[in-house]
């Protein structure tokens, strides 16, 4: 999977419901959140606002603006 990486994500990325979130964080120091799959999303045990608590803890410890 490492050469995964190197190609950019499609729509059916995007559209994957086993990840809880997707975010990206660019090297200019900014963080994006492209989707989030909370219980409303097919999530079993968090809820949306728990994965937003997540995000933005991952950005504080990461100083993403």
């Amino acid at each position: 999977m490492d050469s995964g990486w190197h190609k950019p994500l499609d729509e059916e990325s995007i559209e994957n419901q086993r990840h809880l979130l997707h975010g990206v964080i660019h090297c200019n120091g900014y963080g994006h959140l492209l989707c989030v799959n909370g219980i409303e999303g097919g999530s079993k045990v968090l809820s949306g606002r728990e994965i937003m608590d997540l995000w933005d803890r991952v950005c504080t410890n990461l100083r993403v603006r």
